[in-house]
């Protein structure tokens, strides 16, 4: 991790927007959405395809607000590939946690 932390240093302040994004994009008034989602985040790993899109975007000159928002559709569609991918396999864990099909079911996954 030492290693990623080195490369992200350039793109910090962007990745921590990405994740608000995320994070305020995800918000429901429905409490069920919350807690899935909620639970999602726990999911969150070392950002690596949103920080692969930020360093391409410095790369090229600058990030903008267009590549935050993609960065962080990026990482959603990601993460919802895990909870598929949960759901295929019937799996009970994901990092440690109670996968979401488990805890919720398949419908709410």
């Amino acid at each position: 991790m030492a290693v990623l932390t080195t490369l992200y240093e350039p793109i910090a302040k962007d990745l921590e927007k990405v994740c608000q994004i995320f994070d305020d994009e995800l918000f429901s008034d429905l409490p069920l959405i919350n807690d899935l989602c909620a639970h999602v985040r726990q999911y969150r790993g070392k950002l690596l395809r949103p920080g692969l899109l930020l360093l391409s975007g410095k790369a090229c000159g600058k990030t903008t607000d267009e590549h935050l928002t993609l960065a962080a559709v990026v990482e959603m569609v990601h993460m919802a590939t895990l909870v598929h991918d949960d759901v295929l396999d019937d799996a009970d864990l994901r990092r440690r946690c109670p996968t979401i099909n488990r805890l919720e079911g398949n419908e709410a996954a």
